[in-house]
């Protein structure tokens, strides 16, 4: 009795919830920030790199031997980045000098407005209940702490994530054309911070079809019609559209996502030839990798292009694939583990993997099995939406190039159905009632005192 009492006043009382969980984000945040200003002032990211350009009237360039070997201030003409992030950046240097703190701030306000997706999300999938649940887990989910700081894309691309599967998940189970503009409008700003967010579109797109083709997928015969996918394909499309003839004026060839495509491909894939099965490549193993390759190709003359070079890259990382079809899947299948659960990353950047690594393993861990053995069943055909979106996603990184730091893009999406499958296998299974609290008070703990520096954050 208590219990239910305690629930019903939580649905009561969401409002008041969700202000707090915003609090706690932006006193736990704010303390990492403010006590990390010194250590980590001087790191530097690539959309970082091009936003500073962009500020100083240099235009979308990046000058990086390491990734582009022919870079130089003759030719850093650079789509190695998506734009979004990169005049989000830019903005910051204008408005506060580059400010640490500045960088900060915006985060925690995208780390809030993320919050608010995830809420919007869960109540579409079932109630407050199982949105302040998913809340609370994000306020805490270390990678993302981790990573307000950090000059990356990857909690913008994470907050427009969790909007586009809001609405998505609202145009799913009810129709609306606003709705379908507002998810790939959403998703086209993901794609447009995160490329990888093109298979996500592609893959919801492809249930959207099949849904308007077979109306029983999610039992709303008029959720999703041809004018409804027409729409939402329409919306996403003309969000794209600026980047690649940008481009192409730029490079003189459309560029869809950016120029790091064949690089990460080849990157991660070229030591098939040589038999091997490494999950992940960094450091001095790349730059020989890329010097190896242009030793092989005298027809490079030193001036292309970073399309031009990515092209190539595209082309020998085909080739390697087809010569080892059966390594190359096998392979895909073993990047899983460094997607999830950052296995071997740390090592490639000649580190060892701390005790919140290992944390971070069990955490995903739980995630993965509660959201799609019993939370994705539970949900029904209301679930069809995330499980599309976190698959999708993490085939084209096992496909190409994986590690933890990419899936906080999806974590999002994913905890609502984690959640729920936590949920739900207490309710079937009356001894485990101990798991959600559990979870709770040990996330929240682990959260403060890595925070506080008595414990490390996990690896990037």
């Amino acid at each position: 009795m208590v219990k239910e009492q305690f629930l019903l006043r939580g649905d009561r009382s969401s409002i008041t919830i969700l202000l707090a969980l915003a609090l706690m984000i932006v006193a736990i945040d704010g303390h990492h920030v403010w006590h990390s200003r010194h250590s980590a002032i001087s790191f530097t990211g690539m959309s970082w790199d091009i936003a500073e350009s962009l500020r100083k009237g240099e235009g979308y360039s990046f000058i990086a031997p390491s990734y582009f070997p022919f870079s130089s201030s003759s030719n850093k003409v650079s789509a190695a980045r998506e734009p979004v992030p990169v005049v989000l950046f830019a903005g910051i240097g204008l408005l506060a000098g580059g400010s640490y703190v500045a960088l900060g701030a915006f985060h925690i306000g995208i780390r809030i407005i993320t919050l608010f997706g995830i809420v919007a999300l869960a109540r579409r999938l079932e109630d407050n209940r199982l949105a302040m649940i998913s809340a609370l887990f994000w306020v805490v989910y270390l990678p993302a702490i981790r990573e307000v700081p950090a000059k990356e894309v990857d909690l913008n691309a994470a907050a427009c994530a969790v909007w586009s599967l809001a609405f998505f998940a609202r145009a799913w189970s009810d129709g609306g054309t606003g709705w379908w503009a507002a998810s790939g409008l959403m998703l086209g700003l993901a794609v447009l911070s995160r490329s990888a967010f093109m298979a996500v579109a592609l893959g919801l797109a492809g249930l959207a079809v099949i849904a308007w083709k077979k109306p029983a997928l999610n039992n709303q015969r008029a959720a999703v019609n041809a004018r409804a996918v027409g729409l939402f394909l329409l919306v996403f499309s003309a969000v794209q559209l600026p980047w690649i003839a940008r481009n192409y004026r730029a490079f003189g060839r459309p560029v869809i996502g950016t120029t790091l495509f064949g690089y990460n491909l080849y990157r991660q894939n070229h030591f098939l030839e040589e038999g091997k099965f490494v999950p992940f490549v960094a450091g001095p193993e790349t730059e020989r990798a890329l010097l190896a390759f242009v030793s092989k190709h005298p027809e490079l003359t030193g001036r292309e292009n970073e399309a031009e070079f990515d092209r190539l890259l595209q082309k020998e990382s085909a080739r390697i694939i087809l010569s080892h079809p059966g390594e190359y899947v096998l392979l895909s299948f073993y990047r899983a583990l460094p997607l999830w659960f950052n296995w071997k990353v740390p090592e490639a950047y000649g580190q060892a993997a701390s005790i919140s690594d290992y944390f971070l393993m069990l955490e995903h861990g739980l995630f993965l099995t509660f959201a799609f053995l019993v939370g994705a069943r539970a949900l029904a055909s209301r679930a069809w939406p995330i499980v599309v979106a976190v698959g999708t996603f993490t085939l084209i990184h096992m496909a190409v190039a994986a590690r933890m730091l990419y899936a906080i893009d999806v974590i999002p999406l994913l905890l609502p159905l984690s959640m729920k499958g936590i949920v739900d296998f207490k309710h079937r299974h009356h001894w485990a009632w101990v798991i959600l609290p559990t979870c709770i008070i040990i996330c929240f703990l682990y959260a403060v005192v890595a925070v506080s520096g008595r414990l490390p954050l996990p690896s990037s």
